[in-house]
Order: structure tokens, then sequence, then C-alpha cells
């Protein structure tokens, strides 16, 4: 994006100058015209094209554009800043039950325990009396299912509720950190689609601008430049000429064909300017000459004053 930021910019400050060097020559050539009409049509086509060049919004769509993308770049520096280091206390702090403390095997064991025993009571609820081997057993085993059930109550509780707790509360603020990344990418995403609409009206002003200054240069080469050289323009050449001024479907990046076409257009302009330039000079050498004869024709202030004196003499 940043790069086809730069490639507009200097697409349209190529325009700008550019045309804004043709608006200059063609001024200066124009004072040249020997009829006043000409020289005041040439000065409405040059007036409308410095009109079309003193429009400033494509170079203030492209700064807008520009700010866009540089808030861009705050957001996702931000974003990207903030996310690692989420993700950073994310695994320095680690909860939940850890692989080590082997709380679901030891949970397996007294469970298993505890329904053993279990077992072993209910078969000493079916007899009516137990031997004394028996209910010596049975003394050792209530101890025992009161000692596995205090140690499986203790790692339920204990380690792996607590640890439950406390991951469920690194996950909440987990999950409200995410949600306000995701905020941050909404603001990114709306710069974004800003951006490309800049981009969309940049591209279809400048069309615009293209066409109005190419359609004055063509209506200036038609209507002006034939009166001034006295040679007018083959009409074959119109449509060629008409061609090579039409603005571009779309305003992309200027390939090598574009601009070999662009110098050529402007290489011909050159060459009509230079052809009026010096029919103008040999005009102007001419009549410097036809006034040289003239000051050498007139009479001598002294033949005034000699004829003065004869008059009087008489």
């Amino acid at each position: 994006m940043c790069k086809l930021l730069e490639e507009t910019k200097k697409r349209t400050e190529s325009f700008f100058q550019t045309f804004g060097v043709i608006h200059d020559i063609l001024y200066s050539v124009s004072s040249l015209a020997s009829e006043e009409r000409t020289r005041l049509i040439a000065r409405r086509y040059i007036e409308d094209i410095a009109l079309t060049l003193r429009d400033q919004s494509p170079r203030e769509t492209q700064q807008k554009a520009e700010n866009r993308t540089e808030e861009i770049k705050v957001y996702m520096s931000v974003l990207v800043d903030k996310v690692t280091e989420q993700e950073r206390e994310a695994i320095t702090s680690c909860v939940g039950c850890m692989t080590e403390d082997r709380c679901v095997q030891k949970s397996h064991h007294l469970s298993t325990k505890i329904y053993e025993i279990y077992k072993t009571f209910a078969d000493h609820r079916k007899k009516r009396y137990l031997s004394q081997e028996e209910e010596f057993a049975h003394r050792s085993d209530r101890i025992r299912i009161q000692k596995f059930i205090e140690q499986l109550e203790f790692v339920m509780n204990d380690h792996c509720m607590k640890n439950t707790a406390k991951m469920h509360q690194v996950t909440n603020k987990q999950i409200a950190m995410l949600i306000k990344h995701f905020i941050r990418t909404g603001k990114v995403d709306q710069n974004i689609k800003s951006v490309l609409d800049c981009q969309s009206k940049l591209s279809l002003r400048m069309e615009q601008m293209v066409k109005r200054c190419t359609d004055l240069l063509l209506r200036l080469k038609i209507d002006v430049i034939p009166k001034m050289t006295g040679q007018p323009v083959e009409a074959s050449n119109l449509g060629a000429m008409g061609a090579e001024l039409q603005p571009r479907s779309s305003f992309h990046p200027m390939t090598l064909t574009s601009l070999k076409s662009d110098f050529q257009i402007l290489q011909n302009d050159s060459i009509q300017i230079e052809s009026i330039m010096k029919h103008h000079a040999e005009e102007l050498e001419a009549q410097a000459y036809n006034l040289k004869e003239l000051s050498e024709n007139l009479p001598k202030p002294d033949s005034f004053d000699t004829g003065v004196q004869a008059s009087s003499d008489s």
C-alpha cells in the first residue's frame, strides 16, 4: 500500500509539473501572436489549463491517504506490541495442573482403593456375623478409607480446584485483552477502507484533470497554432493527436510504453513551439530591418536648419 501511494504521488506531481511547464511555455509563446484575437483565444485556453492546475483536491486526497496510512502503521505497531506482550505473559504465567503433579494418576489410584474397600464393606453387609479377623480388617478398612478420602479431597479441592479457578481468572483476562485487540483491528480495517476510497477518488479526479488539460491542448493546436504558424493542421494527424492526448482508462503506475508516448507528445509540442518562435523571430528581424531603413531615409535635423536660413535670406 505504501509503495502504491508513493507511485501515485509521483504520478500526481509529474502531472502538475509537466502541465505547469507546458502552461508557462504556452503563456510566453502566446504573446508572440500577431493578431489580438488569436492571442485572446490562446490566453483563454491557457487560463483554463491554469484553472485546472489550481485544483488542489488531488494533493489533499493524497495527503489524507498518507495520514491514514501513518495511522495504520501506528495501530499495527501498538497491536503487535500488545499481542506480543500478552503472549509473553500467557507463557510465563503457567496455570492449571502440571504434568509433573500427576493429579489424574493420584486421583485414579485413590478412587480405586476407595472402591475396593467399598466392595469389601458391601460383602460384610451380606454377612450376619463377622469373625474377629474380618471385624479387625473392617475397622482397619474404615481408617484406611477415611484416609484415602481425605487425600482425594486434598487433591481435588486444595490443588486441582484452586488451579482451575486461577486458570479461569487468567483466561478471562486473556479473552478481554483479545477483545480489545479485535476492536483495534476494526480501526485498522476502517483506515484501510479510507485509504482505498482515497485512491479511487484520486484516480478518478486525476483522469478528469488529465482529460481536461489534454483536450485544451488539442483545441489549442487546432484553433491557435495554425493561425500563428500559417500552416494548417493536417486532418489525418488529428485522430492520432487526439488518441495520444486521451487519458488512460485507469490511473496506474506509468509503464515504459506510456512514458515513451508522453515524451513523444512533449517532443512534438516543443518542435511546434520552436517553429512558432522561429517564425516570429524572423518577423521581428524583418520589422527591425524595415525600421532601420526608415530611420536612415528620414531627413536629418541639419537639413531643416539650412532650409530655414535660405528662406530668411531670400
